[in-house]
């Protein structure tokens, strides 16, 4: 089975879906976490890549308009 159906099968996330990335939330994230996912709060992008990390958790990475990408779990995802 590969990491697409897994993905698929346990968070419902699939390379090619479009994904909004969530308001930061002050309080709950350390700074290295909130300076990062700042400049991309509240964007739209799509997924191009999935990997499962050590911990089994998978990180995805987004593309946006203008040759911007980043690393995202699916916690930082509007639901």
């Amino acid at each position: 089975m590969g990491i697409e159906q897994q993905v698929k099968n346990t968070t419902h996330i699939n390379v090619g879906d479009q994904v909004q990335i969530k308001k930061i939330d002050n309080e709950t994230r350390d700074y290295e976490d909130y300076y990062y996912l700042k400049k991309y709060e509240n964007k739209l992008g799509t997924i191009t890549e999935c990997i499962k990390c050590i911990s089994g958790e998978y990180a995805y990475r987004v593309e946006f308009e203008k040759e911007q990408w980043g690393y995202f779990y699916s916690y930082d995802f509007v639901e």
